[in-house]
């Protein structure tokens, strides 16, 4: 379509090097699946995107200390998660060399009562694994709160 009167087609399409993906994938990562497999707690303030790729579009960010379950563990250090504000009801989030998440197998509310060798002993089946919660939630003490959300380690 000639809209400038020049006889030039201004309608054509001419690729911008802002739009090409030159993540390690042309398309999105994605197993299918729909299932939560784990969930992780983020350490800084995160980008979400829509593939798993620097070059990606973000679809919305995500403050520190966020939890997020995790659909899929991409091949480029990359894990896809659910996400809310994403059309698809997943996005994905970067994790290179383990620096942005911390990953557990479940989450767990803090309830009245609770300290964390009964949790360990509740959860994990022996309340000298508390020392695993502990490591990954990263404290420095035992001390926990009601009402605080803890990643769980595998069983």
């Amino acid at each position: 379509m000639d809209t400038d009167g020049t006889g030039t087609d201004t309608d054509s399409e001419t690729p911008e090097t802002d739009d090409v993906d030159t993540g390690e994938t042309g398309d999105a990562e994605n197993d299918g699946n729909t299932e939560v497999i784990g969930y992780a707690k983020l350490r800084t303030m995160m980008n979400i995107r829509d593939k798993n790729s620097l070059d990606s579009e973000i679809v919305t960010i995500y403050k520190k200390d966020t939890f997020v379950p995790i659909l899929q563990y991409c091949s480029n250090s990359w894990v896809r998660i659910i996400c809310e504000e994403a059309d698809c009801g997943y996005a994905y989030v970067c994790n290179t060399d383990n620096v942005y998440l911390i990953i557990g197998k479940s989450i767990y509310t803090v309830q009245k009562g609770d300290t964390i060798k009964s949790i360990a002993a509740d959860l994990l089946g022996d309340e000298e694994r508390y020392t695993e919660i502990k490591t990954l939630n990263e404290f420095s003490s035992n001390v926990i709160a009601e009402g605080q959300v803890l990643l769980i380690p595998e069983i």
